[in-house]
């Protein structure tokens, strides 16, 4: 998996530095070097973080299959590419492993949430915002019927839809 890491300016690999896990929302945009006011990589690097960006399942670029894999599976395979990212990151000497967060807006705010319900005690703070919380009121909210229909299963009251009751992070539990 592709994952940019952004270090801070001046980067001392002899001292620890707080790492951020970026979590791209979408889902289905690709992370690249690009600049934004709202989740600009290299703002926070110069705030003294290690940023990381990975380019986890559900992002273009990096084939069909690899961006089909979100749709129907919010919480599956692609939150765990974020964690894979993050744990390989955190073996470095210099990822202060007290220090660690995870920040996403939209599906990344998403992320963020689930990632506070199925963490392990990796991340001390958590950043999100107009995220993903409960699939039900997305449904219910959203213009777009065919993306929640699509990667959701259909509407949340079918019974034989497990989709949205699976994944939805009001219904994860801390730990």
């Amino acid at each position: 998996m592709l994952a940019w890491v952004i270090l801070p300016p001046d980067f001392d690999a002899s001292k620890k530095y707080p790492v951020l896990l970026y979590c791209q929302g979408g889902p289905q945009s690709v992370v690249s070097q690009f600049w934004s006011y709202r989740w600009n990589f290299q703002l926070m690097a110069a705030q003294g973080y290690v940023v990381v960006a990975p380019n986890r399942r559900g992002l273009p670029s990096f084939g069909q299959e690899w961006l089909d894999q979100i749709s129907g599976d919010y919480s599956g395979q692609n939150i765990r590419d974020y964690l894979s990212a993050i744990d390989d990151v955190a073996r470095e000497p210099w990822a202060d492993r007290e220090r660690m967060g995870c920040v996403g807006a939209s599906y990344g705010g998403y992320s963020v949430y689930f990632l506070a319900g199925c963490h392990e005690k990796r991340f001390k703070a958590f950043i999100a915002h107009c995220g993903i919380f409960d699939f039900d009121s997305m449904y219910g909210e959203t213009e777009e019927l065919f993306f929640v229909n699509n990667d959701f299963g259909g509407p949340y009251w079918d019974a034989k839809n497990a989709t949205a009751r699976r994944s939805t992070p009001i219904r994860r539990t801390s730990s």
